[in-house]
C-alpha cells in the first residue's frame, strides 16, 4: 500500500492541436478541464463545456472524471464517466471535440482492494423480534370456564351480527364508555396506527411541497442562465461581424493599394477571430440550439452561418422559400440534371479549386462557387446572356463591359455581338473570377457589412439600387455591421425587391445548401469544395483553367 505522505505523481497534458512550441502542462495536485476561465486548464474549443471534466488523485491513482459535459469524455475511444489513468493515455472533449494527451509519471501499484469483515463494530441487520407482551390474542378460557357473553346491540342481537359500521363504531369510536381491556387494547392500536399514518402523509405532504418548489426553483434558474447566455451569444456573434467587416475593409484596402504592410494586422484579426468562434460554438452547444434541428435544417442553419447571417434569427418565411425552391427545382429531375452536368463540367475544368482558392484569397466564403453555378452552370464560353441597355453579359461571371472594365478585365472588340471572343478577359476563368472575388470584396466590405446575402442581392439588383434602399432602411438605426443583415432587408423589403432577386438570392442559397451535403439529397458524390476548404493553399493547375 503506498505511503499516503508520498506526493502523487505528475501528470503530463498536451493539447493535440496546440503549437508544437507550446509546452506540455504539469500536475501534481487535481485540476479542472473546460472553456471556463476558472479551470486549471482552459481549452477553447467547438464540444467543450464551460467546466468539462476533472482530473482527481484518488486510491492511489489518478481519475479522470466527467463533470455533466454536453458531449460527453472519451478515454481512448470509449465514453466514460469516471475512469482511471495509466501511463499515456488520449482523452477526448465531446465527439469530434479535441483530444488531450495525458502522461502518468512512473507510480506505485494501486492497493489490491480489501474485503470488509463484520466485527465487532460491524453493525448487522437482523429481522425485529415481537416481544412477548406484543399485542397477541388473549388466551381462550378453559373449557370449563363460562365465556364473557356478547355485547349485545340495542336491538338485543349478538355483536358478530352486527353491522360493519357499528362494529367500527365500537372499536374505532371515540366514545369515552367503559369498554372490556380488548376493546380498550384495539382502540389503543388503532390511535397508534392513525397519528402514524397523519404524520407519514404530512411528512408526503411537505416533501412534495419541497419538490414542488426545488422543481420550480430549478426551472427558474435555468430560464435566467438561459437568458444568460444568450445574451452572451447574442454580444459574441455581433462581436465576430465586426471582426469580419474590419477583416474585410484591411483586405479591400491591400487589393486596392496592394500594401502588404498590414497583413500583419490582418493576422491578428483572424486568429481573434478563431478565438470568437469557438467561444461562440460553445455558447451554441451548451443552449443545445442545434439538437432540436433535422439534417436538412442543420445544413440550411450551416450555409447561413457560411455567408455570415445570424443562424438564430432566420426568418421562417425564408426557409420555406428555400425548401420550396429545392423541392420544385432543384430536386426535379431537370433540376437535378442541370445541377449535376454543373458541377461536372466545373470539376473537369478545375473551377472548384480555382474558385474556393480565390475567395479564400480575399477572405471570402469559397460557396460564392454556386452563384457563378446559377450565373453559367459553369459553361465559361457559352455563358453569353441576351442583349440589354447596358450591354451583352459575357463569360461565367456574367460581368456586362462596364462593370469588368472596372476591375481591370480587358474587353475585346466583339463585346457588342453575342458570340465567344477569345480576345475578351471575361471569358479567362482565372482573370474573371479574380475580378468577381474583388468586385463582391467591394460590396462586402463598403455596401454590405459583410452580409454574403446581401452581397449576391447586389450582384443581381445592381450594387447601387442596393446602396440607396440600404440607406432609406438604416437612416434611423446606428452604423452598426451587426444591424445590416440580409434578413432585415428581406422582411422590410419583401413587397419592394424584385422577384428576380428575391428568387436569385434563394436558388444560390439552396444550391449551397445542397452542395454542403449532396448525398443528404440524393446525388451521388460529396461536396465538390470539400477539399479545398480543408488545404486552401494547396497548389494550382492553371493549365486546366485556360479560355
Amino acid at each position: 500500500m503506498p505511503d499516503a505522505s508520498e506526493p502523487p505523481p505528475a501528470v503530463h497534458v498536451r493539447v493535440d492541436d496546440a503549437p508544437s512550441s507550446q509546452p506540455p502542462r504539469r500536475f501534481t495536485r487535481a485540476f479542472a478541464i473546460g472553456r471556463s476561465e476558472g479551470c486549471d486548464l482552459q481549452v477553447l474549443r467547438p464540444k467543450v463545456s464551460r467546466h468539462h471534466a476533472e482530473v482527481v488523485y484518488e486510491e492511489g491513482g489518478w481519475w479522470i472524471v466527467d463533470c455533466n459535459s454536453a458531449n460527453g469524455t472519451y478515454l481512448n475511444g470509449e465514453r466514460i464517466h469516471r475512469a482511471r489513468l495509466e501511463g499515456t493515455c488520449a482523452v477526448q472533449l465531446g465527439h469530434g471535440g479535441p483530444v488531450l494527451t495525458l502522461r502518468v509519471e512512473d507510480a506505485p501499484e494501486a492497493a489490491a482492494p480489501t474485503l470488509v469483515r463484520p466485527d465487532a463494530h460491524t453493525r448487522v441487520h437482523e429481522a425485529p423480534t415481537t416481544p412477548a407482551s406484543a399485542a397477541l390474542p388473549p388466551p381462550l378460557p378453559p373449557s370449563g370456564a363460562p365465556r364473557e357473553p356478547a355485547v349485545p346491540s340495542a336491538g338485543g342481537v349478538p355483536a358478530r351480527q352486527r353491522s360493519l359500521d357499528e362494529v367500527a363504531a365500537h372499536y374505532f369510536g371515540d366514545s369515552d364508555e367503559p369498554a372490556g381491556e380488548h376493546t380498550m387494547l384495539i382502540r389503543q392500536a388503532y390511535r397508534v396506527v392513525q397519528q402514524r399514518q397523519q404524520q407519514r402523509w404530512i411528512g408526503i405532504g411537505a416533501a412534495m411541497a419541497i419538490l414542488v418548489v426545488l422543481a420550480g426553483g430549478y426551472a427558474v434558474w435555468q430560464q435566467i442562465r438561459a437568458n444568460r447566455l444568450e445574451a452572451q451569444l447574442s454580444e459574441v456573434y455581433a462581436g465576430v461581424r465586426a471582426l469580419d467587416a474590419e477583416i474585410l475593409k484591411i483586405r479591400h484596402f491591400i487589393a486596392e493599394r496592394g500594401d502588404a504592410s498590414l497583413e500583419e494586422q490582418l493576422e491578428g484579426l483572424q486568429a481573434q477571430r478563431e478565438r470568437q468562434i469557438a467561444l461562440l460554438e460553445g455558447y451554441v452547444e451548451e443552449l443545445g440550439y442545434r439538437r432540436r434541428l433535422t439534417d436538412e435544417e442543420r445544413v440550411i442553419h450551416k450555409v447561413a452561418r457560411v455567408f455570415n447571417e445570424s443562424e438564430f434569427v432566420i426568418p421562417s418565411s425564408f426557409i420555406r422559400r428555400v425548401r420550396e425552391e429545392m423541392q420544385t427545382y432543384w430536386l426535379t429531375p431537370s433540376g437535378r440534371h442541370r445541377y449535376e452536368q454543373a458541377i461536372r463540367r466545373a470539376q473537369q475544368e478545375g473551377y472548384p479549386q480555382l474558385i474556393a482558392q480565390t475567395m479564400l484569397k480575399y477572405n471570402l466564403p469559397p460557396e460564392f462557387f454556386y452563384l457563378s453555378m446559377v450565373e453559367s452552370d459553369f459553361d465559361n464560353r457559352g455563358a453569353i446572356g441576351p442583349r440589354t441597355r447596358w450591354g451583352i453579359a459575357k463569360g461565367m461571371w456574367q460581368f456586362i463591359p462596364e462593370t469588368a472594365a472596372n476591375y481591370g478585365l480587358k474587353i475585346g472588340p466583339r463585346q457588342d455581338d453575342p458570340i465567344y471572343d477569345p480576345a475578351d478577359e471575361r471569358f479567362d476563368p482565372v482573370a474573371a473570377t479574380d475580378a468577381a472575388a474583388r468586385y463582391l470584396l467591394e460590396i462586402h466590405s463598403q455596401l454590405a457589412g459583410a452580409s454574403g446575402l446581401l452581397a449576391m442581392a447586389s450582384y443581381n439588383w445592381g450594387e447601387r439600387r442596393v446602396v440607396s434602399r440600404m440607406e432609406r432602411l438604416f437612416q434611423d438605426i446606428p452604423d452598426e455591421v451587426a444591424e445590416r443583415t440580409y434578413w432585415r432587408f428581406y422582411t422590410e423589403y419583401q413587397d419592394r425587391m424584385p422577384e428576380e432577386t428575391k428568387k436569385y438570392v434563394v436558388r444560390i442559397f439552396a444550391a449551397a445548401v445542397i452542395g454542403e451535403d449532396p448525398r443528404l439529397f440524393g446525388f451521388d458524390f460529396d461536396n465538390p469544395l470539400a477539399p479545398y476548404l480543408a488545404s486552401p493553399d494547396t497548389p494550382a493547375s492553371p493549365a486546366a483553367w485556360s479560355p
